[in-house]
């Protein structure tokens, strides 16, 4: 196959994945966000972050982040291959591995308040990327100084 075409492949998936994150906040009434991607070399490495303000107050935590996973999934014509919810510093996370026809993916979503952070690693299905694990775990969340 082309590597033209399958890097062509990987800018479209993360394009699904910043319009999924860019529908949410549309729905959420334009909250505040930011993202952040790299594509290239068989992977695509994907940061978000999407301040809902008060259009998450007093939401459930776990459907909101079941939301987005489903989201994720629905957009990219993925299946689910394993998930777990972990606990953050004021929040909560869940992390999910998922696979289409033709990408793998590595997801992990936070959401603090009313604050969302998604971190995404996607290769070519067969295909590892040797440092996602060290991107993923790489993400933290930094006590905000009071202005």
């Amino acid at each position: 196959m082309n590597p033209l075409t399958r890097s062509g492949r990987m800018r479209r998936s993360v394009a699904f994945a910043w319009i999924v994150f860019m529908a949410i906040a549309v729905v959420a009434q334009s909250p505040a966000w930011k993202t952040y991607n790299y594509a290239g070399d068989g992977v695509a490495l994907y940061a978000g972050v999407c301040g809902f303000r008060a259009s998450l107050a007093g939401k459930d935590p776990d459907g909101v982040l079941q939301g987005s996973k489903t989201g994720a999934l629905n957009s990219t014509g993925a299946h689910l291959l394993s998930e777990r919810k972990f606990a953050v510093a004021g929040g909560s996370g869940l992390a999910f591995e998922s696979e289409s026809e033709q990408e793998h993916f590595s997801v992990r979503v936070y959401l603090v308040g009313t604050t969302l952070y998604q971190a995404l690693v996607m290769t070519h299905l067969g295909m590892s990327y040797a440092d996602a694990a060290r991107f993923l775990d790489s993400f933290q969340l930094i006590a905000q100084k009071a202005s």
